[in-house]
C-alpha cells in the first residue's frame, strides 16, 4: 500500500524540485511551487508513517489529511496552468501537468484504499 502512494508523491516532489531549481519563475509562481513541494513532502512523511499505525488510524489519516494536502497540490497546479499568474514555458507547463496528474492519480488510489483497504489489516 505504501509504495502505491509513494510513487506518485515522489513524482510530485521531483517535478516541484525541478521547477524550483532549473527554471525561472516569477515570485507568485515560485510560492505556489514551493507550497506544492512542502505539502508533498509533508504528505510523504505521513504516508511513510502508515506502517507504524493500525489500519483504522491509517484510514482516518488517509481520508482526511491526505485529501486535504492533495486538494492544495492539485489546486496550486491548476492555478499555475491557468497562467493568470504568469506564463509558463513548455518545460514548466509539462512539469506542472505531471504534478497535477500525479496528484489526481494519488487521490484515486486513496479513494480505492478507503473503499476496499480494510481487508489489508
Amino acid at each position: 500500500m505504501v509504495n502505491e502512494l509513494l510513487r506518485p508523491l515522489n513524482q510530485i516532489i521531483q517535478n516541484a524540485d525541478d521547477l524550483l531549481t532549473n527554471t525561472t519563475l516569477n515570485e507568485l509562481q515560485r510560492k505556489f511551487i514551493h507550497a506544492i513541494f512542502t505539502v508533498s513532502s509533508e504528505l510523504r512523511d505521513l504516508v511513510i508513517s502508515i506502517p507504524d499505525l493500525t489500519w483504522k488510524k491509517a484510514q482516518d489519516i488517509l481520508n482526511y489529511e491526505s485529501r486535504l494536502h492533495l486538494a492544495s497540490i492539485i489546486g496550486y497546479a491548476e492555478v499555475l496552468l491557468d497562467e493568470n499568474e504568469g506564463e509558463l514555458s513548455a518545460h514548466q507547463r509539462e512539469r506542472v501537468h505531471e504534478i497535477r496528474s500525479s496528484g489526481k492519480q494519488l487521490l484515486s488510489r486513496l479513494a480505492s484504499l478507503a473503499d476496499g483497504g480494510a481487508d489489508d489489516e
